[in-house]
């Protein structure tokens, strides 16, 4: 028995019943969880989702929490007469973009405006409405490129919204964007969507197939949304033209935190807070996803929750990723075919994910990679298409409370964990996957409290299946081992709150 692993069963507390007479769940018990598991991934469940998957951890013995969501003050947008209406050269708005997210796609992005000027219709100056910006477009070399028909009014040039302008969409308003005609949305000032709708249309882009219209807010401006519906948005592999993106560099902060709330979003590519601080995406819709459905990268203090994400292709369902920080991801309804459900990487730290549904992803339900201080804690983890919840390379990591069911892989994954890295696992409920716990140099792993009854006889696997043994005798005698926690997140800032 190598060292490492002597060392991992001296600080194992095992996942022991707490009386001798234990035995493995039944299989009528394990088929009836099996199939109420089943029944939350259908994309088409009614909205008592949530409520079922806590009676199903409620039956577990566990809680399906998730921290709660503070109001968000929404500000006034106060509309005026002041603002301007111009066409101007979209080399103009390109080199504001690119100062601050880089060129990445710009040559298609020319490329789909076809052989035509490129002209860029800008509002400057002041704050207006929808309404209000197709009648300043009026004899202006703008007008014929801001139109109203039967479905709402249709740009066929991109809009640019300076950082010294704001445009509204109030219910009722539909703002459409010509995919045929390059068109998009790049906001430097102040986009506020409550009740609005944004959706890119029309034939493909002849110049430019796989070119779509997205909506970018970048530098100082601001976006709002809150009961909004965005549709048909976002192309190629950079995140800011993804569909939806707010993209700060932190240098020029905006005037308040972005709020993307109550609002729907079908066939958007990606909805991505790149640089951010304060952003908060909750009780959302998003449908039809092909790209990374929620992506948070280099932004700081961001909330994640209550949203319903389903029916995506994409690699991930949420991702937070390039040294991302301070964010919750919580109460999240995550079911659809996407390849990994939640996935944490790239030297993120400070993450909680709490009270989740993750279920039917195509591998990976929770996974970590190069992150440091993760919490996750009373999640539902369920029949995903490989390991449940993955460990790798990861410092300083509870896993507590959660509820690790019917997963095709491991119920929980450690894998090239640096020596001594603490991992604390306690409290989570193992029923039906393949195997319990598996590890693969799992670092210094501490185990308290864990149900495995619905899980014999595939418990421990890997660097982990010497531990057999020992909880099947203590298991038998119903003697836990008394072992104290190793402090697993003692290294990280908000370990008190978790």
């Amino acid at each position: 028995m190598a060292e490492g692993l002597k060392l991992l069963i001296l600080c194992a507390g095992m996942a022991l019943p707490v009386t001798a007479a234990a035995q493995p769940m039944d299989h009528a018990a394990r088929q009836q969880v099996e199939t109420t598991a089943a029944r939350l991934a259908d994309p088409a469940a009614d909205r008592a989702l949530a409520d079922k998957a806590a009676a199903l951890m409620a039956g577990l013995g566990l809680t399906f929490a998730a921290p709660a969501v503070a109001s968000i003050p929404r500000p006034d947008f106060v509309t005026d007469g002041a603002a301007v209406v111009e066409l101007v050269d979209i080399r103009l708005l390109l080199t504001q973009i690119a100062i601050q997210t880089g060129a990445r796609d710009h040559i298609a992005l020319v490329r789909a405006q076809g052989t035509r000027d490129h002209g860029v219709i800008l509002l400057r100056g002041g704050f207006v409405s929808l309404q209000d910006l197709l009648e300043l477009a009026q004899g202006t070399p703008a007008q014929e490129f801001v139109t109203r028909t039967d479905d709402g009014i249709v740009l066929t040039r991109p809009l640019a919204i300076w950082a010294d302008a704001g445009l509204t969409l109030a219910k009722g308003d539909r703002l459409i964007l010509s995919r045929e005609t390059g068109s998009f949305v790049a906001n430097l000032g102040w986009l506020d969507v409550p009740g609005g709708e944004i959706i890119g249309a029309g034939d493909a882009n002849t110049a430019e197939p796989g070119f779509r219209p997205f909506v970018l807010t970048a530098r100082r401006g601001n976006l709002t949304a809150e009961g909004a519906n965005f549709e048909s948005l976002g192309f190629g592999d950079a995140a800011v033209f993804g569909g939806i993106a707010i993209a700060s560099n932190g240098l020029v902060p905006p005037r308040f935190a972005a709020a993307i709330t109550g609002s729907t979003l079908t066939d958007v590519r990606s909805l991505g807070l790149l640089g951010t601080t304060g952003a908060t995406v909750a009780e959302n819709h998003f449908t039809g996803s092909d790209g990374t459905a929620i992506l948070i990268a280099h932004a700081q203090a961001s909330t994640v929750a209550n949203n319903r994400l389903d029916a995506l292709t994409g690699p991930q369902a949420i991702r937070v990723t390039a040294a991302a920080s301070g964010v919750t991801i919580s109460g999240n309804l995550v079911s659809g075919p996407a390849r990994t459900g939640i996935l944490i990487d790239r030297e993120s730290r400070d993450i909680t994910i709490a009270g989740n549904l993750v279920q039917g992803s195509q591998t990976t339900g929770i996974g970590t990679d190069g992150a440091s201080c993760v919490f996750i804690t009373a999640n539902l983890v369920a029949s995903n298409g490989g390991v449940g919840v993955a460990l790798s390379d990861t410092e300083a990591a509870t896993i507590s409370g959660n509820a690790i069911l019917f997963n095709h892989g491991s119920g929980v994954l450690l894998r090239n964990q640096p020596d001594q890295t603490p991992v604390r696992v306690a409290g989570n409920v193992f029923v039906g996957n393949r195997d319990g716990l598996r590890g693969a140099t799992p670092g210094k792993v501490t185990l308290e409290s864990n149900d495995f009854e619905g899980q014999t006889p595939r418990v421990f696997a890997g660097d982990f299946a010497p531990l057999t043994v020992e909880w099947l005798r203590n298991r038998r005698d119903g003697v836990p081992i008394a072992v104290a926690a190793l402090p697993a997140a003692s290294v990280c800032a908000n370990a008190g709150a978790n």
